[in-house]
């Protein structure tokens, strides 16, 4: 039994690093234009906008907006 749950788990970490490498390449894009203070507000809103449109879209696609969509959106934007 060990031996199984070490393989299922085995097996689902390229997947899982394939996930957060994602994610981080969408925050990455997004971050710079919403942390930089000499930026216009209007600049800054629609960047947040832009991001957070990105990412909704990003866990509605993943989960099908099935049951604890909302969860994982709320963690994604968190």
């Amino acid at each position: 039994m060990l031996g199984q749950t070490v393989t299922v788990v085995a097996d689902a970490l390229p997947e899982r690093r394939a996930y957060l490498e994602d994610r981080a390449a969408r925050f990455g894009r997004f971050l710079p234009l919403v942390t930089d203070p000499g930026r216009p507000d209007d600049v800054v809103l629609d960047a947040w906008e832009r991001a957070v449109g990105n990412l909704v879209t990003v866990v509605v696609d993943l989960t099908g907006a099935k049951s604890g969509w909302e969860h994982h959106c709320r963690q994604m934007l968190g």
